[in-house]
Parts: C-alpha cells; sequence; structure tokens
C-alpha cells in the first residue's frame, strides 16, 4: 500500500489579522479585545501602545517610540 503525503503548500497559511510592526505576533484576540497593552497619560488619555509580546512601545501612528523595552511595565488596574 502507497501512504501519501500532503504537501505543505496545500496547508492553508494563518495570517495575522494585527500584526505587530516590529515582531509580526497577532495582537488580535476577538472582535472587541486586542492583546495591545495601552499607554495612558495623567488626564487619562492614551497616547501610545505596547507590545504584548516583543514589549515594543509604540505612539498613536505606530511609529517605534522604544524597541524591546526591557523595563519592568508596572501600572495601577
Amino acid at each position: 500500500m502507497e501512504v501519501l503525503k500532503q504537501s505543505l503548500s496545500d496547508t492553508p497559511k494563518k495570517t495575522a489579522k494585527d500584526p505587530c510592526p516590529v515582531c509580526n505576533y497577532d495582537l488580535h484576540l476577538n472582535e472587541v479585545r486586542s492583546k495591545r497593552i495601552g499607554i495612558v497619560d495623567n488626564s487619562d488619555r492614551v497616547v501610545g501602545w505596547i507590545c504584548y509580546k516583543c514589549k515594543t512601545e509604540f505612539d498613536m501612528e505606530d511609529l517605534v517610540i522604544v524597541l524591546f523595552s526591557e523595563e519592568e511595565i508596572r501600572g495601577e488596574a
């Protein structure tokens, strides 16, 4: 009996719905929420976001502010 092997090209590729511009990690969680970590200022305005995976900090235009931040992230929940 002959064993058939499935070609890898036949496997559907998963495309990221909301990829991080730096590490390409998919930040999409569901239709309402994201895995992005929001950054707010003292007047509670959202001023940027941080990638959950690579810890890179971005402004609201998706421009890099801090690349691969190694500092501990702190905040009030």
